[in-house]
């Protein structure tokens, strides 16, 4: 008999042990620490994932006469222009957002080749390392870094390097001065390009108080010429 009760009061308590467990973990007491633990990794891995640059590497840009003066390259595609400025022994590539008038410096821990070429295609922007064995991409949409080494190739007997980013839907075409994107879609085609945004940045920074018609022209603005 005595035994029997043992039993019987071994089972209630084992019940009573599942019965608690059960109804806190119904009422969310168990669970909410879980889920914020993995509301808080969610975050802190997209975070990452976006390559965001640190507030100590962020500049302030502004488009002074001597930074005009000095642009090498630009190019242009929906809103947004990309800038390539020489400043002092170096080269620089900056993000314009026509929209927000808000300057970004692309990938600043990295220097780019002094005769380095860019091109937009759709939101990628792409230029070349200082040493010019690697192909730098930068996605303004989600704010994320890309590179690729350049495969070993000879320009001279009319080769060129193909090269294909994994998160990246086109396969780079470089020559040795220009680069080119193919897809199955499309085949070959050229990079991006827009002059109606060069136009409307030309008028809002002034450029042709700065800048020659001639040195317009190279940059590959619109030119009126008197014949």
């Amino acid at each position: 008999m005595l035994r029997t009760i043992k039993m019987l009061t071994k089972l209630i308590f084992i019940f009573l042990l599942i019965f608690i467990w059960f109804f806190s973990g119904w009422l969310g007491i168990w669970k909410k620490p879980i889920i914020v633990l993995s509301q808080e990794n969610e975050v802190k891995e997209r975070i990452e994932d976006q390559n965001i640059p640190e507030a100590e590497d962020i500049e302030i840009f502004e488009l002074t006469e001597k930074e005009i003066k000095g642009i090498e390259e630009i190019r242009g595609f929906s809103d947004k222009l990309i800038l390539k400025v020489k400043k002092e022994d170096k080269n620089e590539i900056w993000l314009f957002d026509l929209k927000d008038e808000k300057w970004q410096k692309l990938n600043p821990k990295e220097l780019i080749s002094h005769d380095s070429p860019i091109a937009i295609k759709d939101n990628y922007v792409f230029w070349l390392s200082e040493d010019k064995k690697t192909i730098l991409a930068y996605d303004w949409i989600k704010n994320e870094y890309y590179q690729k080494e350049i495969p070993l190739f000879d320009p001279s007997q009319g080769k060129r390097a193909e090269i294909n980013f994994s998160k990246i839907p086109w396969k780079v075409i470089f020559d040795g001065e220009s680069f080119y994107f193919w897809s199955k879609k499309t085949g070959e085609i050229f990079p991006d390009g827009d002059s109606l945004v060069l136009e409307t940045f030309k008028e809002k920074f002034n450029l042709d108080k700065f800048l020659t018609s001639e040195k317009l022209g190279e940059l590959g603005f619109l030119v009126e010429t008197n014949e």
